[in-house]
């Protein structure tokens, strides 16, 4: 039978006394989203509503959650603590990858400032930020230049130094993002030059992402010496972390917890032990991107050996990180370099790895360049049956993504195989259907040369 806590009860007297007051019923209240008898249940102190029906009650009432809390006076309209921990909750589940997470927080604060009668522009700037970083993290290019460009006027205002280097960061990446480097270039330029307004500790971590950022840029535009330099001073500011993406997960909970209950002091040490610990792990995930990077770098340099230990050093980080979308990239640049070098038994290997940890439903693209990957290895390997499976499977995973390029690649993967089984008019097809793709990705062009990087 429920039984009545401290907490639980004086939250239910205040929802009872704002509904009264609001001459609203129990079946008005709870709307469609909450029942009368769970709204029955809280006013009586009978359960401790969770933080999400904290706020559908709050915006049925038309208050702020904050509102409800036991120790905030009826009336009251000052979100900040609500909105201060929702933010950090924002950037810690971000940093983690938990990119839907981090834009409900962030939605919701948001929701919490637009009851505010008080300018309060810093958050404000906080809130596009975050938002605009999480939209970068799905490749949601216009709606985070939206963001981080009113973030960035915002932190200019008040000024906030290091929000305006998380933004500089942000515009940069969506211009990597966008394939143009050269503005990339002079975005992460300004953060080394910009870092110097913070302290020592700060401009570390911002110049590492900057030159770890430049590193990828100068890769782009094929200065293989620069990029493999840059990568190098950004590697020597990245430390090595223990695997603690739980212990964020955990402090994301109680700080959660906390904030539903009113306790905004527990509150706010859980959600800035949740951005101290978020803000390592992002730093080891880094270090393990920058070892990716600068594989690639070595292999474009011609300088095989050199990429396999870069890239052997980044899969042992991903793997302790649980990583997997970084890992299997990991994988399948390495099982590019060990088909190019004949080494076809490590290659299918490799490829096997890769394929084991990568889900066709959420990554269809990384999927199917995975089955492209094992599909060349197979073929090489005369596995002409196989080669086939895998290949179609490449093929429908970029059909349904829309990656021409991808595509074409796969069509005239499968137009090899039908030629080697003696499916000559297959193969013709196959063949004229990668010709038509290429064409129409440029236009007057030859097909661009085969290349499998993740």
């Amino acid at each position: 039978m429920p039984h009545k806590d401290g907490f639980a009860e004086m939250v239910g007297a205040r929802i009872r006394e704002l509904r009264r007051q609001a001459g609203m019923t129990q079946r008005d209240l709870a709307g469609e989203d909450l029942s009368p008898g769970f709204l029955s249940q809280v006013e009586r102190g009978l359960t401790a509503p969770s933080l999400h029906s904290l706020h559908i009650i709050a915006e049925n009432l038309g208050v702020s959650t904050s509102t409800l809390m036991p120790d905030s006076p009826l009336g009251e309209d000052d979100c900040r603590p609500t909105v201060e921990i929702l933010l950090s909750l924002a950037e810690s589940q971000r940093l983690i990858g938990q990119i839907e997470s981090a834009l409900a927080s962030v939605q919701q604060a948001r929701r919490e400032l637009e009851e505010e009668t008080t300018d309060r522009n810093q958050l404000r700037a906080a809130a596009c930020l975050q938002s605009g970083l999480a939209h970068l993290e799905r490749k949601a290019s216009d709606l985070a230049f939206s963001d981080l460009t009113a973030a960035a006027e915002r932190f200019e205002a008040t000024p906030d130094p290091e929000g305006i280097l998380k933004c500089l960061l942000g515009m940069a990446e969506m211009h990597f993002q966008r394939e143009n480097p050269l503005l990339a270039i002079q975005f992460f330029d300004t953060v080394i030059h910009r870092a110097e307004e913070l302290e020592e500790g700060q401009q570390d971590v911002y110049r590492m992402l900057a030159e770890w950022g430049l590193g990828r840029a100068y890769r782009a535009l094929k200065e293989t010496e620069t990029a493999s330099e840059l990568l190098g001073e950004a590697l020597t500011r990245a430390n090595v972390q223990t695997d603690i993406t739980r212990q964020v997960m955990y402090s994301v909970e109680m700080a959660q917890q906390n904030l539903a209950e009113g306790n905004y002091d527990e509150a706010r040490y859980h959600a800035s032990r949740a951005r101290t610990l978020s803000t390592l792990s992002f730093t080891q995930k880094a270090e393990a991107e920058i070892l990716h990077t600068s594989g690639l770098v070595w292999e474009d340099a011609g300088e095989r050996d050199r990429a396999l230990s870069s890239l052997s050093d980044a899969a042992q980080i991903a793997s302790e990180l649980g990583d997997s979308i970084l890992l299997a990239q990991i994988l399948l640049a390495r099982g590019t370099i060990h088909l190019r070098e004949d080494d076809l038994s490590e290659a299918s290997a490799i490829t096997a790895e890769a394929l084991a940890i990568i889900d066709a439903t959420s990554e269809p693209v990384l999927r199917g360049q995975a089955a492209l990957l094992a599909g060349k290895v197979a073929f090489s390997r005369d596995q002409h049956c196989r080669a086939q499976t895998l290949l179609t499977e490449a093929e429908r995973c970029f059909r349904g993504a829309g990656t021409l390029s991808m595509l074409a690649q796969t069509q005239a993967e499968l137009g090899k195989v039908c030629l080697a089984t003696g499916q000559r008019d297959e193969a013709l097809h196959r063949f004229r259907r990668a010709s038509d793709l290429f064409s129409r990705i440029s236009p007057g062009g030859s097909p661009p040369h085969p290349r499998t990087h993740p």
